[in-house]
Order: structure tokens, then sequence, then C-alpha cells
């Protein structure tokens, strides 16, 4: 029932009439979709004008000129988690594939102003979550929800961002790239109009959506004052699993964290914590999923990687000198390849002329 001709299928037409309609309440009519079990049997029993329809299917229209799809509720692609949430989207537009296999999905969300090391958890955990069969779902934003992103993109794993704007209006502005890659292995997704701006009230609506087709979710720092602890509390509400990084204890950011543990979310320090808490037939559906892994990056050259791959097996931070000793790389090529790979986002350049690879 996706936007994948001329005309939108009357159950995807009906789900975008329900999703304008004022009255009755909106849980009222999710109520009757699931009642009858389709948006046409509901709609039949809503008093509505044509008006509410013709709009619906202006709507859809545009959706389909932009090169995107859209979902309704009953759709069979529509994610299977969030169906039986207590307030699920009736329709939502999508950038790139859902797939069935996404209900095997962990929420990682956190601060946007995150530090070096919640990114490298974020990053690391993802991309081990991901080679365990998981789909990585955050929200696109800045600090812990891109470097969860790039982590499943790292080990070509699948993943899925949801957004608080419109489709056509990525936010933030940088991430539009990454919301490119996502789309090619994943999907960005929305339920406001395509053109929606990134206003304040639409986070926490977005926010229920991660938490709600999610198995899961996983927070990494979060000061006790943050959007991250109310997604924990969305999911706990939803009776999903809720973890936790722990950080640094005196960091401003580790107190919303620390909160979530004591109060009972489990502690993750690396991606069994997480796995070992699934229940045990999940665990026996990502066993029969095929693994996901890296592969060799074709953006970087033959220099690129021998230097990427000394800073990755590095304990620490390394000065150039000591780079050198290592291999027997020309100082020119090895300052070229430096450069390259601290353009492409593999690595940090350190205060003190010092290089470390990023998770």
């Amino acid at each position: 029932m996706s936007v994948n001709s001329s005309q939108p299928h009357p159950e995807l037409l009906a789900a975008a009439t329900v999703a304008l309609l004022t009255t009755p309440p909106r849980r009222e009519r999710l109520e009757l979709v699931r009642e009858h079990g389709s948006f046409c049997a509901a709609l039949s029993r809503i008093p509505h004008s044509a008006s509410a329809a013709k709009t619906a299917k202006r709507v859809l229209a545009e959706i389909r000129k932009a090169g995107l799809e859209a979902l309704c509720m009953t759709d069979s692609l529509y994610p299977r988690l969030l169906r039986a949430a207590a307030d699920p989207p009736e329709v939502i537009s999508v950038l790139g594939r859902l797939e069935p296999d996404d209900a095997l999905a962990l929420a990682i969300v956190g601060s946007r102003r995150a530090s070096r090391y919640g990114l490298e958890m974020s990053r690391r955990l993802a991309a081990a979550l991901s080679l365990a069969g998981l789909t990585i779902v955050s929200g696109l934003a800045r600090g812990i929800d891109a470097a969860a992103h790039r982590g499943a993109l790292d080990v070509r794993g699948r993943t899925v961002a949801v957004l608080g704007s419109g489709l056509l209006n990525i936010y933030p502005r940088e991430h539009q790239k990454l919301a490119e890659q996502i789309s090619r292995n994943g999907a960005v997704i929305s339920e406001f109009d395509l053109n929606e701006a990134p206003r304040g009230g639409n986070f926490p609506r977005r926010n229920r959506i991660i938490t709600g087709m999610t198995l899961g979710t996983l927070v990494v720092e979060a000061a006790l004052k943050s959007g991250s602890l109310v997604s924990a509390r969305l999911a706990m509400e939803q009776d999903r699993e809720v973890f936790a990084v722990p950080g640094p204890a005196l960091s401003p950011n580790s107190e919303g964290v620390h909160a979530l543990i004591r109060d009972g979310a489990k502690l993750v320090t690396e991606a069994t914590d997480v796995l070992e808490e699934l229940r045990p037939d999940i665990r026996a559906l990502l066993e029969t999923r095929p693994q996901t892994a890296t592969t060799e990056d074709e953006e970087l050259d033959q220099v690129e990687r021998e230097i990427l791959n000394h800073l990755t097996n590095a304990q620490h931070a390394v000065d150039v000198d000591t780079l050198l000793d290592r291999t027997d790389i020309p100082i020119p090529l090895a300052l070229a390849a430096l450069s390259g790979l601290e353009l492409k986002g593999r690595i940090w350049s350190l205060a003190g002329g010092l290089y470390q690879a990023k998770p």
C-alpha cells in the first residue's frame, strides 16, 4: 500500500485522510482502525468532508513527486513494533526502504553536545550491535545520534533515522550527506509534512517513534534534563528495554545515564551487555540473520589504509614520528594520507601533533 503508481492505494488514501481529521480524538480513530482492521473500514464509520480526502490525495501526490514512499499503519512494511504502540503515526514518508527484519532494532540516543568518549562509545556499540544483526535506530541529531548511524554504516549494517522535520527539510542541514548514506542502507523516515521545519514540539513526537519501533533504547551520555531521558521514559512506558552507558562521575553528561542505571536500566559497556538482555527467541532470530561485515573502504588509497590500520591498532594517540618509525612510508606521502584521512572523517587530529583513529 505504498505510493508506487499514479494513484494512491485506497487504504493509503484512507489513512492519510484519517490522519488529517480532528474528530473524533486521535486515539479513538486508531482504535477504530484496529477494531475494524483497515483505514478504509474505519473511515466509513467517521463523518468527514470530501475536502479532507482531497487534501490527503494532494499530500500523497507530493510525496510521490519527491520520489519518496508513503506507508500507512496497515502496510506490511510499516514497522511492526510501532504498529502495536499506543500512538503510532497513521502515515510515514520514507527515504530509502524499510524491511521486515528492521523489527529487530535497537535505538541509540544521547547528548547532542557529546564528549569524545560518548562519540566513541556510541559508534563502537552501534557497529558491534549492527554486526550482531540489529538495525540501529536514532534521530540524525548531532552528537550521539550521528555517531550511532555512522557506526552501523561502518560495518554495512542497517540503520534508520527518524526526523523531527520533513524529509525535504533534513535537520541538521550538515547531516544531509549522512541522511543520503543512511537511505542507501536503511531508511530516513518522518511523520511530518515534507517541508515541515524542525520545531521544538516535533522532537518528543519523533522520540516516541524511535522508542516505539525498537526492542529497547540505549542511552549514551545525557544530562538530567534531556530529550534522551524522555526517550528512556517512553521506552519504559512501552514496556521496552532501557540500557545506559556509564560515564565519568563528574561529567554533567553522565548525570542522566547514571540516574537511569540507579533506576534499573541495564549498565552497558559492550554489545554483549545488550544482547544478553534480549529475549531468547529474539536472540535466536538474530543468530539466523546474515552477519554484516566490514569491507575494504573504496574511498581510501593504499597508503591511507596502511596508516589507518596502524592508528586503529594503537592503544593511544600517535605522533607523526612514531607513525613513520612503524612504517616505510615516505614523509610527504604519510602527511598527505593523514590530511586525507582527517578530511574523510576517519581520524582525529589532536593537540601536540597527535593522531587517533575514530571508532
